[in-house]
């Protein structure tokens, strides 16, 4: 089985395109959990919005909304075909679909069907040996940044169709599965790339 990281900012280069510099409005300082996979269902407004900003103009709306923050914003057929594909697979891996109204400069609803994506599996599937890790000095355990990330495939036998990393949990990663109905129903503005894996062991 391979595996994929979705690149939550999206193409940087097209600036007709919506890029969303901002948080969700009013909820403050939670927005973090979205970024790292902490639930946040019980804070969400009812009417939640997120609004674009002058520095950003593109209006363009593709399958994926790109930012800087790690959120991982996408249209509701996204939305439905992760959905679809967890209760395919019968296990309660938990995971929160938050909705949102994309505010347009003008202070106008843009669109109602995009979705805040909050999987909130956070795994040990790195393959520490393999991986170039750097730590902080100051506490020698404590990752500062991961230069290359190589999975340990014997610990990806019963994992999600989409979670985190625990040792970054900013990033998303998909199985094959879930990248091959990306790629057939032909979303925009959603790359991804496979991560590379170490081989099984054998006995």
């Amino acid at each position: 089985m391979k595996f994929f990281f979705v690149d939550a900012a999206g193409d940087l280069d097209d600036e007709q395109l919506c890029f969303l510099e901002d948080a969700p409005d009013g909820i403050g300082v939670a927005y973090s959990c979205l970024c790292v996979g902490r639930s946040i269902v019980d804070r969400w407004p009812a009417n939640a919005t997120i609004t674009m900003t002058p520095e950003n103009p593109g209006i363009k709306l593709c399958s994926l909304v790109g930012n800087p923050k790690h959120f991982l914003l996408v249209h509701r057929d996204v939305k439905e075909v992760i959905e679809g594909e967890h209760a395919r697979r019968g296990k309660d891996w938990p995971i929160e679909y938050l909705p949102v109204t994309i505010i347009n400069h003008k202070g106008r609803p843009h669109s109602r069907d995009y979705f805040f994506i909050n999987p909130l599996s956070l795994l040990d599937v790195m393959n520490t040996g393999a991986s170039k890790v750097e730590y902080y000095k100051s506490n020698p355990t404590q990752i500062m940044a991961i230069d290359k990330l190589v999975l340990d495939s014997n610990k990806l036998a019963d994992v999600p169709p989409i979670f985190r990393l625990q040792q970054d949990p900013d990033e998303y990663v998909v199985d094959e599965n879930l990248h091959r109905l990306f790629q057939e129903r032909e979303f925009t503005n959603l790359r991804m790339r496979e991560i590379e894996q170490q081989p099984q062991r054998t006995v």
